[in-house]
């Protein structure tokens, strides 16, 4: 067996992901009582589940960015579903 070069047509620099890159954040991570969503395009809803599957809390967003007090849930794990227009993205936060 020996090593053969294969020329590759593109480049992999760190530019090639760069469209890979989800544009909405969720933050801070770990949150204590409110959490930030915000994002370059319209959010249309944020759903907050637990582990279990259930939902948690849900809002109805029309803008780019959203603050959701989160101060009432139990301390733990959760999964942030939003839905933009750069479509469905699911995010994991810790509860402190």
């Amino acid at each position: 067996n020996s090593f053969t070069l294969i020329n590759c047509p593109i480049s992999l620099g760190l530019d090639a992901f760069a469209n890979l890159t989800t544009e909405i954040k969720v933050y801070p991570n770990p949150v204590k009582s409110i959490l930030f969503v915000s994002s370059k395009t319209k959010i249309n809803s944020v759903s907050i589940y637990n582990l279990l599957g259930q939902e948690t809390i849900t809002y109805a967003v029309d803008a780019g960015e959203s603050l959701i007090d989160v101060s009432n849930l139990s301390l733990g794990i959760y999964l942030v579903k939003t839905t933009s227009n750069d479509g469905l993205k699911t995010f994991k936060i810790i509860k402190e």
